[in-house]
């Protein structure tokens, strides 16, 4: 048996062995299919054609990035955040099931959830520069609720297409942009 000392000492150490794939790609992490997904956020209407791969990791880092935020602008809520994350995915989950004829996986409303967030994290980064440059709170409060009504849009356009529901679009925006906007009352006070 031919054995490569530097290869056993590597292997002793650091548990790798030659032909191992990477640790993320046996995690299922993959940083293409977050980016991927974060993109179809701006690109409305070839959302639901990609509702197929369901990620959580996209949605986590997002979430970690939104609680990361808030730290900057002195508020330790990273409970708080997972708390309503967990709640609200869960109240979703409930309406969405009672509204449509099909059932929706808990794990797909959570990634459909925390990708769309999206524009509501970019708005919780502008807020901290417009805490800096002394912006009205109601200036802030407005583009909070654009950021969340974008994302309830969006949101509520994966959640009917995916369902196959009809004329209740207005139905399923309304409680994901209550969702959304206690994210960004969340950012502002």
């Amino acid at each position: 048996m031919n054995v490569h000392p530097a290869t056993d000492l590597k292997a002793a150490f650091t548990g790798y062995e030659p032909g191992d794939p990477p640790l993320l790609q046996e995690l299922g992490i993959q940083f293409t299919t977050i980016h991927q997904e974060c993109s179809l956020i701006f690109h409305t209407p070839t959302k639901s054609a990609h509702i197929d791969r369901v990620d959580l990791t996209g949605p986590l880092i997002l979430i970690f990035i939104f609680s990361f935020i808030l730290l900057l602008t002195g508020k330790v809520l990273f409970g708080c955040v997972y708390f309503m994350c967990v709640l609200c995915t869960l109240v979703m989950h409930f309406v969405l099931n009672a509204m449509g004829e099909s059932e929706i996986e808990y794990v797909v409303v959570c990634s459909v959830m925390g990708y769309a967030m999206l524009p509501v994290v970019f708005f919780a980064a502008v807020h901290v520069l417009m805490c800096y440059l002394d912006v009205s709170v109601n200036v802030s409060l407005v583009c909070g609720g654009v950021g969340a009504f974008y994302s309830a849009f969006v949101a509520s356009e994966v959640f009917v297409a995916y369902l196959k529901l009809r004329n209740v679009r207005v139905l399923v925006c309304y409680p994901t942009f209550l969702v959304y906007m206690a994210f960004v009352v969340l950012a502002l006070y």
